[in-house]
């Protein structure tokens, strides 16, 4: 049988109101971003968790398990991070696994705590038991990202392209676009209008989970 797949809703405008009232906040300054998913709903399916998950409570949609983001190769060679775009499906020698594989591999450190959790008690003690089952896996969410940070995962092909010292954007507007050798702009979209920046954005922005 067909693992779950765990419902992916409300998700956007939760983490939207979560950084509505920060005007540093890029998302706020022009900069286009994408919420993600750290704990991936296809990595759970992959791990053949999503209908224990679901049974003991635990929410995919939490800001604990959020992150906002750039959606524009300019905005992320600007800032120094990961780009979000497609389906995070791509790995390499360096990244042998997918995105989606590595929360597989992620959440089966931690099978034996979930398989301990399930059909514990009723009532107060099933919420006791929720709220473990979330914090632990929040943990997770927590790892995700800094692999994120740190490039040990890829979320596009181009990933690598957007780590300090590399080309960043390559001129290029989308993922499949032949890129130049740098970007023309030296990483630095302040003064590039098509960027769309309203404000000064952090060439070293530090992403954070909820953020």
């Amino acid at each position: 049988m067909t693992d779950l797949l765990l419902e992916k809703k409300q998700y956007r405008q939760r983490i939207e109101r979560a950084v509505k009232n920060d005007d540093s906040h890029p998302i706020n300054n022009g900069v286009k971003m994408q919420a993600h998913h750290l704990l991936s709903a296809k990595g759970v399916q992959l791990a053949s968790l999503g209908n224990d998950l679901k049974k003991l409570g635990y929410d995919i949609n939490v800001l604990e398990n959020l992150v906002l983001l750039p959606y524009s190769l300019q905005a992320a060679c600007h800032m120094n991070v990961q780009l979000h775009r497609g389906d995070h499906r791509d790995s390499d020698a360096d990244h042998p696994f997918t995105y989606h594989e590595r929360v597989k591999i992620e959440l089966a450190k931690i099978e034996q705590f979930i398989d301990a959790c399930k059909g514990c008690g009723s009532g107060s003690e099933t919420e006791r038991t929720r709220k473990r089952v979330q914090a632990k896996l929040d943990q997770k969410s927590k790892i995700l990202l800094l692999l994120i940070k740190k490039y040990k995962v890829k979320l596009t092909r181009i990933s690598k392209d957007f780590e300090a010292g590399a080309r960043g954007c390559g001129g290029r507007n989308g993922v499949s676009e032949s890129p130049l050798d740098t970007c023309p702009y030296h990483r630095d979209h302040s003064d590039d209008q098509s960027a769309g920046f309203k404000s000064a954005i952090s060439r070293n922005y530090k992403l954070q989970v909820g953020r």
